[in-house]
């Protein structure tokens, strides 16, 4: 018999952080908050992290809210993020809420299927979702699509109004403004190309191909735009360590400025455990710094598959962005485990493509040092494939999977 919507998944509710203690960090003292990877404060050589984040001493492992299973309501629909057999997801990006009071969520989907066997989507669109229910209460129905593309971030704008940022058909990074969460789809009458990549970069030689791109608007209105380099779509040895796959970032003064430029003369993490090839990037910020949350190819831990291994980084640096400043976790950020209320758990073979669900808090005050005021992680999001064959199918059965985390 199908069950009813959980408690936790009705309705988003906006609350203060909480910080939690930690009695330790791996290495028994921080002294920055770069050792708290900027998910909680450095108080009296211990993080004090956040609650989503309080999973491990440093603050580097999520702590995810049980959903029940199966994630189905009274009616047959899915509410634990979005299903559809037909129409597979791979990337997403869910939005608390819109003027209505109903949560919206923006995935890239496609049939199942890769096109002559290689990895290039089938009949790809961005599809837009709408809760049913308040908040991110679900279930999620469509209510509009738009053509042509699979890759969703959506941030909001200073000024008001959303921007949702997308990879470029010709490469490189396109963007379309959403003045309200519901003008998408047969709406959108543009979808303007902010940045078309080169194939190989004329002043940085290791950029030879670019892809899996995502951005966010910083509260000056300014962008930090994140891009995926390298892999097998570049010549056999043409940079150190080919084939692991690199990422860079680029700045722009707003969303739709003629401006983009990379802004790392270096790819990021270099030398690095955990840095050689990561992917999947979303950024955000908060008033600690700049964030990130990516699909981490870290082989070394045997307990995590790669495919299914997320982690955390993060940089202080809120000026110049600079490759070094950055840090990036050894340890899971989550893994292959979804847990259920029932006390059980799903095993996923496939968990990627992170998104989080970032909230502003109302009237929130600047902080020092940055000037920057409190945002709220309330949800993680993932492409989550729990029969994952390696056949022509591809992520055929891949979901978009929307997890509380613990506030």
């Amino acid at each position: 018999m199908p069950l009813s919507p959980p408690q936790i998944m009705q309705g988003l509710m906006i609350c203060t952080f909480t910080l939690v203690l930690a009695t330790t960090t791996p290495d028994g003292r921080c002294t920055t908050t770069s050792d708290c990877f900027g998910l909680g404060d450095c108080i009296d050589e211990r993080c004090a992290c956040e609650a989503f984040a309080a999973g491990a001493a440093d603050c580097s492992v999520f702590v995810a809210e049980p959903i029940v299973w199966p994630a189905w309501n009274n009616s047959n629909e899915f509410i634990a993020g979005y299903r559809n057999t037909t129409q597979p997801s791979w990337s997403g990006s869910f939005v608390a809420t819109g003027a209505d009071g109903h949560g919206h969520a923006y995935l890239g989907a496609m049939t199942p299927g890769w096109v002559n066997q290689t990895h290039d989507y089938k009949d790809p669109e961005l599809i837009h979702l709408k809760s049913a229910g308040l908040g991110l209460s679900g279930p999620f129905k469509v209510v509009g699509s738009f053509p042509g593309f699979f890759q969703a971030q959506v941030h909001p704008l200073p000024t008001g109004g959303h921007v949702l940022f997308t990879a470029a058909r010709v490469g490189g990074l396109a963007a379309a403004l959403l003045s309200d969460l519901d003008t998408f789809g047969p709406n959108i009458t543009t979808m303007t190309n902010v940045y078309t990549a080169p194939k190989v970069h004329p002043i940085y030689p290791w950029i030879c191909n670019t892809n899996d791109w995502g951005a966010t608007v910083l509260p000056d209105g300014s962008v930090l735009a994140l891009f995926r380099n390298g892999g097998r779509h570049c010549p056999e040895n043409s940079y150190p360590g080919w084939p692991d796959e690199q990422l860079g970032l680029m700045r722009a003064s707003c969303w739709n400025c003629s401006d983009y430029r990379v802004i790392t003369p270096t790819p990021l993490f270099q030398s690095q455990p955990s840095g050689a090839s990561n992917e999947d990037g979303f950024l955000w910020w908060s008033h600690r710094g700049i964030h990130m949350i990516l699909h981490s190819q870290d082989t070394s831990d045997p307990k995590v598959p790669h495919q299914v291994r997320g982690t955390v980084a993060f940089s202080p640096d809120v000026t110049t962005f600079a490759p070094e400043s950055w840090v990036i976790s050894t340890v899971p950020a989550y893994n292959q485990t979804i847990p259920l209320a029932n006390g059980s758990a799903l095993t996923a073979l496939r968990r990627q493509r992170p998104q989080l669900v970032v909230v502003d808090t109302p009237n929130a005050r600047p902080i020092a040092p940055n000037g920057w005021p409190r945002r709220n992680v309330t949800h993680l999001s993932n492409s989550v494939d729990l029969v994952y064959g390696n056949n022509s199918d591809g992520w055929g059965n891949a979901w978009a999977l929307l997890q509380p985390l613990r506030q």
